[in-house]
């Protein structure tokens, strides 16, 4: 969980995730279109997935130094596969937000340009020893 959170917020979506999760607690009869909280707007957004996908997908940095420190393989793996689970887990989650129609993204296909199945796959493939 480290790992991810280190991932999350150097991508500037720890923060995110949380306002997505106080919103979703939040009343729905009196909550906002997540596009208008601070912080949420689609500019903000899409600049945080883009962190997220330079982050990961770049084969030649170190985006996970706590899991490479491990020396047994399987640990390693295992370890990860969870941060992998976790922060997919998070994209799917902010996917299905950013393209709900009542949330009001304008071009959500341009903030999430990835399906999660498909982000799954990329950063599985890249990670994984």
């Amino acid at each position: 969980q480290e790992e991810t959170m280190l991932i999350l917020n150097r991508c500037k979506l720890a923060s995110k995730s949380r306002t997505y999760q106080d919103w979703i607690q939040s009343d729905p009869q009196t909550r906002k279109p997540l596009s208008e909280i601070p912080g949420m707007d689609a500019r903000s957004m899409t600049e945080a997935m883009r962190l997220l996908e330079n982050s990961l997908f770049d084969l030649g940095a170190q985006v996970m130094p706590q899991c490479d420190r491990v020396q047994t393989l399987a640990i390693k793996t295992s370890a990860k596969s969870q941060v992998i689970r976790l922060i997919s887990a998070t994209y799917d989650q902010l996917y299905e937000a950013i393209t709900d129609p009542k949330n009001k993204y304008e071009h959500p296909k341009s903030i999430v340009i990835y399906l999660p199945q498909q982000f799954a796959a990329i950063v599985g493939q890249k990670q994984l020893p």
